[in-house]
């Protein structure tokens, strides 16, 4: 069955979960997996040395707005299902039009990822990890030529050294991912927590660093301190220029780290998100969100201190 990601959060006390192909009837779930299927094995008929390229950049695996081929199956899932907007208390709540419209397109997003794109990613993955062509090794190579590598960490400590880049801040996460994926695709026990939790904080650090890079001022004045303070995931994701990144990858930023969405970064950070939900299919998507980051360039722009201030 095709499993929705609906994370249990200890501050609302509920698990938001239930099978998405369950409402579809037995001939079109059969149709949704062959067509899933069939798309995992046209992927994994790539030559390996450009796969991973091809997660990197290939636009089709991510939601989509409208679409030949899917739209009909979502469209069979949605008709049947209504949705809820509940206060921390579990009371049905009233939303303005406006804050309705917001809340909609975000499940839209969600029910579409969990449908098509996690079962894609993670179908991807697990067979080039089971097989081995998927390893800490073949995350050095591809990482090597991208920005990530590239931008020296700089920190607020004495110890600060010139020759630690980001992604050895994300290397040791990494190796902690493919070692639980592996025990986790061989039936053994396993455990996400670690490099879920590292890796989501990181990306933060990632988009600050990538508009620093770009010339872009990651700091903002404090609207009740008056002090300067830097800028939130949120914040840094509104400044990212429009013509620096594709609008779709964009919304996966969003729609997986903040509000509303996933919203990982502050689930994370706040500890929302309960055990059960720390699953190799959530660090998967983790995982592949900064591989994703890595095939963009992060170059100065022209000044626009409009933008900047």
């Amino acid at each position: 069955m095709v499993a929705g990601f609906y994370p249990y959060h200890f501050r609302h006390g509920c698990y938001q979960s239930f099978y998405l192909v369950n409402l579809l009837n037995e001939e079109t779930g059969k149709l949704l997996y062959q067509y899933i299927d069939s798309r995992i094995k046209s992927y994994l008929s790539i030559p390996f040395d450009d796969l991973l390229y091809v997660l990197a950049t290939d636009l089709t695996l991510l939601p989509w707005d409208e679409g030949p081929n899917e739209q009909g199956l979502y469209d069979q899932i949605a008709g049947q299902m209504k949705l809820v907007n509940f206060d921390i208390n579990q009371n049905p709540k009233t939303l303005s039009e406006s804050g309705a419209n917001r809340l909609s397109k975000a499940w839209n997003y969600k029910i579409k990822y969990q449908l098509f794109t996690q079962q894609y990613i993670s179908g991807i993955m697990h067979e080039l990890i089971e097989k081995g062509e998927l390893s800490i090794a073949v995350m050095d190579t591809f990482f090597e030529k991208t920005w990530i590598r590239k931008t020296v960490l700089s920190t607020n400590s004495e110890n600060s050294d010139d020759n630690v880049n980001l992604y050895d801040a994300l290397r040791p996460a990494f190796i902690y991912y493919f070692e639980q994926a592996g025990r986790s695709l061989r039936g053994e026990e396993a455990d996400f927590m670690l490099c879920i939790d590292t890796l989501v904080l990181k990306y933060e650090m990632l988009m600050r660093y990538f508009l620093q890079n770009c010339g872009i001022s990651t700091t903002v004045i404090d609207g009740v301190s008056r002090d300067p303070r830097e800028n939130y995931l949120p914040e840094l994701l509104e400044k990212i220029p429009a013509n620096m990144f594709d609008e779709k990858d964009i919304a996966l930023m969003r729609r997986v780290y903040t509000k509303p969405g996933f919203d990982l970064r502050n689930n994370v950070a706040h500890g929302f998100l309960a055990p059960k939900s720390y699953t190799l299919e959530l660090a998967d998507t983790v995982v592949w969100s900064i591989i994703r980051l890595g095939q963009y360039s992060a170059t100065v722009l022209p000044r626009n201190d409009s933008e900047n201030e």
